[in-house]
């Protein structure tokens, strides 16, 4: 290559590393006007080398730094090695010989005297002449030791005079003079330096040893780097450091498009501790299966081989049941069990011509031939035998052809695997997509389907099922569903007409109008702890009446301080409207009672606390601790636990609760009293095995965090900061290692400016 050549290749590749560099810390952005695509932002700073015809749209731009994505390190590297390449010349200069032609090899005499003959015993010969046997008949000759390797036999047998001198080596004592020769750099030269510049170039050694690899290629190529001549061996640093770039480069690059292996289920187990993939038919899906709060789902997956499960944690879109996908994660095996683990998006995979066509059936089709349908998807309506509670992650019911007891002609036994997430009521029609199954267990054809995936048909309007005191022993069969009783309103209770059977009434507003009447009354049927009886419950929605909250006292104190005077408020029936905080979250109960824990002011202002009992349908979701509150409640007398507990009619939230408990990782394990209330970790996110913590800035200490899939606290911005999460702390049990572990839930960052940076983060 001609120096006019060459100085167009080195300015295009310092130019190329340049605007690599450039481009890597985002320093062209300013080139973005050119996207004329409403979906480029202004966080679309760096040019996607990789689809760069596409820089007038946002495909051709990418993240900001510091994602270092594959077109930027591909180019980087690609840019250093062009310019070691187009330099070579400039960096064997460093490590060229340059030495003065006028300087000669000089020749000295070095005179070395031996004065006196020396018999030399040869080890070396006495070793290859002698065997070990041999050695040790020499050895109890002279009564010695024969024990040892033969090195050590043999030199025992020396030291002892085994030998005789006639064996031994003479070296004659004469002088003569040794001659020591110095490098003859202009033999060197004379060899390697062709054009006689007083540089020897890597190009010109390589031409004098190409003779000596007549194989060539690479063989060839690498042969010549590997010789062993010492004068230009500096010569070849420059290829040796151009070689590891590249393959480093190569592993890095392998490193990230590497695909998980493809095994089958039955090898699940020769792969302990590894990420690996498999291929299968979806059979089930459980989402958060112990009720716990987990972002997780269980989904069971077959293929030809077997049964494998795939626990995925945050996860993402979960495809309908016998839908083939490719499931990834890591292999777990522990006491026996084995399953998959993987830790949010991508874990699952499928095309849409996996997804099955689910061809509408009736129950009749299936019944005639259920073999025939087995391995397939099917739609299917029907009207289900009971109802379904929302947080039910398994319930076990028939799918009938009639809404009526008695009147239907088939029916088959249906499986809902997770939680509808609403109420689904007895006799209600529903269209469900599912797989069948043969149970061996009940010796029944079985469906499965999934709750979030039930669809109701609202041509369908279920009737309440009539209940009578007649069959008063009979109402278990009928919890949870819609019921019509007919009774005598008697103040908060529905009575049995010249009877003495009764159930409460809840969340049925004023009916003081119907006092003494026959009615109808319908709604839920559930088992109220506190009235220790059935109730029905009239709410509808989450919606409750208010109360007037301007009487309201603070008497918790007076109550717990004089009982004899709260006794007599038992005997007389009275109300009280109560102001307090709610002390430690709770999570309302959807089917009955839910106890909590009035207080009369927040820790550790707190002089009086007492038990409530609120009536379902008064308020959804959690009560949080430090909620201020207002209830209209009577008194009553526990005396299985010997206190004053406290039934509330109705209640109202005055307020906002208590800011998040603040909790140090340093501090050891949480107590009992911080379980399930809001609260706040500073720490480090981190991924550990699949699984990801909240660790303690500088230290071991560390919990499991399930962050919100919507958090700006696990983009690239945040990674690797301290930062405060805020969430609800909870204990979930793990029924393999018989272990709780405590978890920071639903957990987030806060972001008050909805700048999209953690307020943490805004002076980092």
């Amino acid at each position: 290559m001609t120096e006019k050549s060459e100085t167009p290749l080195k300015i295009f590749s310092i130019s190329a590393l340049a605007l690599s560099l450039l481009n890597l810390f985002g320093f062209l952005g300013w080139l973005n006007f050119l996207c004329s695509s409403d979906n480029c932002t202004a966080e679309a700073t760096r040019i996607n080398w990789f689809s760069i015809f596409n820089i007038g749209n946002e495909f051709g731009w990418s993240t900001p730094y510091p994602v270092i994505g594959v077109p930027d390190f591909i180019a980087i590297n690609a840019s250093i090695i062009l310019v070691i390449f187009v330099f070579k010349e400039n960096w064997m200069g460093y490590f060229s010989l340059n030495v003065p032609k006028s300087s000669s090899p000089t020749k000295e005499e070095v005179p070395i005297a031996i004065t006196e003959p020396e018999v030399v015993l040869s080890f070396t010969k006495l070793y290859n002449e002698n065997t070990v046997s041999e050695l040790k008949s020499l050895l109890k000759e002279k009564n010695q030791k024969i024990s040892g390797n033969k090195n050590t036999l043999l030199e025992r047998a020396i030291e002892c005079g085994c030998f005789s001198p006639d064996t031994a080596v003479e070296v004659s004592g004469q002088d003569e003079n040794i001659t020591s020769e110095s490098l003859d750099v202009d033999a060197v030269f004379g060899t390697y330096d062709a054009n006689s510049d007083g540089r020897i170039e890597h190009s010109e050694y390589v031409a004098v040893h190409k003779s000596e690899v007549k194989s060539g290629g690479f063989s060839g190529f690498v042969d010549r780097l590997l010789d062993d001549s010492p004068e230009l061996r500096g010569q070849r640093l420059w290829v040796m450091f151009a070689l590891s770039v590249l393959l480093v480069a190569a592993m890095n690059a392998y490193a990230m498009v590497r695909e998980p292996e493809v095994i089958k289920i039955e090898n699940l187990v020769e792969h302990n501790n590894e990420v690996v993939s498999v291929e299968g038919v979806v059979l089930s899906w459980v989402e958060d299966p112990y009720s716990s709060g987990e972002d997780r789902v269980n989904i069971i997956i077959e293929d030809e081989t077997g049964v494998a499960q795939l626990r995925w944690y945050r996860f993402g879109e979960i495809p309908m049941i016998g839908t083939k996908v490719t499931a990834t994660g890591d292999v777990i095996e522990y006491n026996g069990r084995i399953w998959l683990q993987a830790l949010g998006n991508g874990a699952l995979s499928w095309d849409e011509s996996d997804v099955p066509e689910a061809p509408l059936i009736g129950i009749s089709t299936i019944a005639a031939n259920p073999e025939h349908f087995v391995g397939e998807a099917f739609t299917i309506t029907g009207y289900i035998s009971k109802p379904v509670n929302p947080n039910a992650t398994f319930t076990s019911l028939d799918l009938r052809d009639h809404p009526t007891y008695g009147n239907h002609e088939h029916q088959m036994n249906m499986i809902i695997h997770s939680a509808p997430g609403r109420w689904l009521e007895a006799g209600q029609k529903v269209e469900v997509t599912a797989v069948i199954e043969y149970s061996q267990k009940f010796l029944q054809w079985t469906i499965h389907t999934e709750g979030p995936e039930i669809r109701t048909v609202g041509s369908n309007i279920p009737e309440p099922t009539t209940i009578g005191w007649s069959n008063y022993q009979t109402w278990s069969y009928n919890k949870g569903a819609r019921v019509l009783l007919d009774g005598e309103i008697s103040g908060e209770e529905i009575i049995e007409s010249g009877g003495e059977l009764r159930a409460c009434i809840q969340n049925a507003g004023d009916v003081s109008e119907f006092e003494g009447d026959e009615v109808s009354f319908s709604g839920r049927l559930i088992w109220s702890t506190s009235y220790a009886g059935w109730c029905i419950d009239a709410s509808n929605s989450e919606d409750v009446e208010l109360i007037d909250v301007s009487d309201a006292e603070n008497i918790l104190g007076q109550l717990a301080s004089n009982p004899a005077s709260t006794l007599e408020h038992i005997a007389d029936g009275t109300n009280f409207l109560v102001t307090g905080v709610v002390s430690g979250a709770t999570l309302m109960s959807e089917t009955g009672d839910t106890k909590i824990i009035i207080a009369d002011a927040v820790y550790p202002n707190t002089l009086a606390k007492m038990d409530a009992y609120i009536p379902v349908g008064q308020h959804f979701g959690w009560l949080e601790e430090g909620q201020p509150i207002v209830v209209n409640l009577t008194v009553t007398w526990n005396s299985v636990n010997s206190e004053f507990q406290l039934m509330v009619a109705d209640m109202v939230l005055t307020g906002e609760p208590t800011d998040a408990n603040p909790y140090d990782l340093g501090d050891g394990a949480p107590e009992f009293y911080d379980l399930n209330k809001i609260t706040s970790i500073v720490g480090n996110f981190v991924t550990i095995e699949g699984q990801t913590y909240l660790q303690k800035e500088g230290g071991e200490q560390k919990i499991k965090i399930n962050a919100k899939s919507s958090s700006i606290g696990l983009n690239e911005y945040h990674e690797g900061l301290t930062l405060k999460w805020t969430g609800r702390l909870i204990e979930v049990p793990d029924d393999i290692t018989l272990a709780h572990h405590y978890v920071l839930d639903e957990a987030d960052v806060a972001d008050v400016n909805g700048n999209g940076i953690a307020d943490d983060a805004e002076d980092n």
